[in-house]
């Protein structure tokens, strides 16, 4: 097998030591595939030990601008849009200036965290919040914590991309691996509560050896 090219190798190998070499390779033979290039939310899904499970009448849409999410998807209907919003434990750092104590463990603080986005988000309006069982929890999404907020979204948020003002926030924390977010929002609050449960397990928390205490 002869090897030609006219781009420059750039390796330090002379032209005709490759040709050499390449010539010794059996015609039938197959170079390896590249590897694949994993995307930024897969990391996030590794580092936090998640599995995600795309349901099949979601689909990729473009994420509200004024939300940080991961990934973001709507009904084929567009009538329910989720955020995707992977926090892992190892990527939080805390500011913390006060001399007379430590910082706080960036693994205990999920509670305030999904308080302030709660508040964030709703503009500290009327919220509903509902926590789940230790139970529930680890069945529904693997997790060591669980809790959902229902709230009118803000209106700077549910004024763009046709978002809907009414939005349903459920929040789960796996000791030593991530906070995991999920915002729901939908115009037909009916229609959404018959269908967001079939999209509670899109993210969870695979089982692992160790033991999670929250």
């Amino acid at each position: 097998m002869k090897f030609v090219t006219r781009y420059k190798m750039g390796f330090g190998f002379p032209l005709l030591a490759l040709t050499a070499l390449l010539s010794m390779v059996p015609a039938h033979a197959q170079l390896p595939e590249p590897a694949e290039v994993p995307s930024p939310f897969q990391v996030l899904l590794s580092e936090s030990n998640l599995v995600f499970d795309l349901a099949s009448d979601l689909q990729e849409t473009e994420a509200h601008p004024d939300l940080n999410c991961n990934r973001s998807y709507t009904t084929i209907d567009r009538a329910i849009r989720v955020c995707i919003m992977v926090r892992p434990i190892g990527r939080m750092t805390i500011d913390y200036d006060d001399p007379h104590s430590s910082a706080p463990d960036p693994n205990q603080i999920y509670p305030l965290l999904f308080e302030s986005l709660v508040n964030s988000l709703s503009d500290h309006r009327r919220t509903l919040s509902q926590a789940y069982s230790p139970d529930q929890a680890h069945e529904l999404f693997g997790a060591d914590w669980a809790n959902a907020a229902a709230f009118d979204l803000r209106e700077e948020f549910a004024s763009k991309a046709e978002y809907g003002n009414n939005a349903l926030l459920i929040a789960s924390h796996k000791h030593q691996h991530a906070d995991v977010y999920l915002l729901f929002t939908y115009r037909a609050p009916e229609l959404a509560k018959a269908r967001i449960p079939n999209y509670l397990s899109l993210l969870r928390f695979k089982s692992d050896d160790s033991v999670s205490k929250p």
